[in-house]
């Protein structure tokens, strides 16, 4: 199976996927600090165990991306749960990294 992830209920099979989702900065800060290690969300996306999470920094007060990045590796999906609501998952996360954009030089820009 490699690195193919196993759907609990139904047990299929897919190669992982990343998903790119939006977070708000007060639950972005916790992530990359390690203080929160999980997140709840709709299942819209099909979340299993061995995905990666691609969290991006939203401020929902100037409704736009900050730019900030984090990676996420989905160590566990919690799914139809008594305490979640129908539909939604928790899963335990590990935060891997931040992605940085590689920007080239301003042509005014010299090298000192």
């Amino acid at each position: 199976m490699g690195n193919a992830v196993l759907r609990k209920d139904n047990m299929t099979t897919r190669p992982p996927k990343t998903h790119a989702v939006k977070c708000w900065p007060r639950w972005f800060a916790g992530v990359i600090h390690r203080s929160k290690t999980f997140e709840i969300r709709l299942n819209d996306r099909d979340y299993r165990t061995g995905d990666t999470l691609r969290l991006q920094e939203y401020d929902p007060l100037t409704k736009t991306m900050t730019g900030r990045v984090a990676l996420c590796k989905v160590l566990d999906v919690l799914e139809d749960f008594k305490g979640l609501a129908a539909g939604y998952v928790a899963m335990g996360l590990f935060f891997d990294h931040l992605e940085t954009k590689h920007t080239e030089p301003k042509e005014t820009e010299e090298w000192p």
